[in-house]
Order: structure tokens, then C-alpha cells, then sequence
């Protein structure tokens, strides 16, 4: 553990200082880095060794700097940027403070339908930005979508733990699933 930390800390440099671990999600470790100029807030995914060892450092970042640059919508959580950490390899993003959709319902019961159905939509809306960008190949291969309830309940999607994306070639310039949920 250690091992992991020292690493990451060498990696993320003098821009970033580790903060503390989070709730791992499966084998992924998650870490929470603070800029060192202005206090911004970044988690760091770190994928498990086992995977870490088979990912080509240099395709991976392409792929991770490709979903960035095609991601552009106020309900996903877009990445940041992707590197190797010793042994690891690790993905960062934004951090954005709040609770699983899971966790607040199980905590505070039932959420009102009208609020459900306002979720409902952004959740719907996210998902056929992805599709019109060309990178829904992960979340068609993922059970559950980590869903990230905000301050004032505001849906953030966060990323659904697959490393790599199938890229295809980038999208017409219709966006006819987008128009949909508008």
C-alpha cells in the first residue's frame, strides 16, 4: 500500500499532493490528489497490477485524452489525463464530492418521481452525448452506471472503471440522439 502511494506521489509530482484513499470501487484503488497552487481537487484511479501490467502506457493515454476531448457535457465527469505510477497505471478526473445514487436512496428512502424522472434525464442525456461522441463501447459492456448525486442532488456520471474505450472513428456532425433528450 505504501508501495502505491509512494509511487503515485513520485508520478503527480510537485503539482499534486495525495490526500487520502476513498472507498475503492472493486479491484480500483481511488485516491484523492490536491493541486498544490490552488487547493483543486483531482481522484486518481488506480487500475489493479494485474490489469496495470498489460496496458501500453502511451495507448493508454491517447485513448484517455480522446474520451476527454469528446466528452463535453455538464452530467459526465470528463478525464483528465492518464499515466503510470511504478507498477500501476492510473487514470484522474475532477473530483466531485457527493454520494452514490445507491447510497441516498438507501440512506433516505424513495426519491419524489418528479425528481426521478428530472435524474432519469440527465442520466439519458449523458448517455447519448457518449453515444453521438462515439465512446458508449464501455458503458454498453457495464451493469450498473456510477451514478454521483451532488450538493442539491445534481446527477454527475462518473466513469464506469474500464480503462480502455473502443475508439471508433469520430462521429457525423448529427447529433440525432442528443436532439431526443433535449
Amino acid at each position: 500500500m505504501s508501495e502505491l502511494r509512494t509511487a503515485l506521489a513520485d508520478a503527480l509530482g510537485p503539482l499534486y499532493r495525495i490526500e487520502r484513499e476513498v472507498r475503492p470501487v472493486g479491484e480500483y484503488r481511488l485516491f484523492v490528489a490536491t493541486q498544490s497552487q490552488n487547493g483543486t481537487e483531482l481522484l486518481v484511479k488506480v487500475l489493479p497490477a494485474a490489469l496495470s501490467l498489460g496496458i501500453d502506457d502511451l495507448q493508454f493515454e491517447r485513448a484517455v485524452l480522446l474520451i476527454a476531448e469528446r466528452l463535453r457535457h455538464p452530467n459526465l465527469v470528463r478525464p483528465r489525463g492518464a499515466g503510470r505510477a511504478g507498477s500501476f497505471v492510473y487514470h484522474t478526473r475532477s473530483f466531485v464530492p457527493g454520494t452514490t445514487l445507491r447510497a441516498w436512496i438507501g440512506n433516505n428512502g424513495a426519491i419524489p418521481l418528479a425528481r426521478a424522472v428530472e435524474i432519469l434525464r440527465g442520466i439519458l442525456s449523458g448517455l447519448a452525448h457518449a453515444h453521438d461522441a462515439e465512446v458508449d463501447e464501455p458503458l454498453e459492456r457495464t451493469r450498473t452506471l456510477p451514478l454521483w448525486l451532488t450538493e442539491w442532488l445534481r446527477l454527475r456520471w462518473a466513469d464506469a472503471g474500464r480503462a480502455l474505450a473502443a475508439m471508433r472513428p469520430p462521429p457525423p456532425s448529427s447529433s440525432q440522439s442528443s436532439q431526443l433528450f433535449a
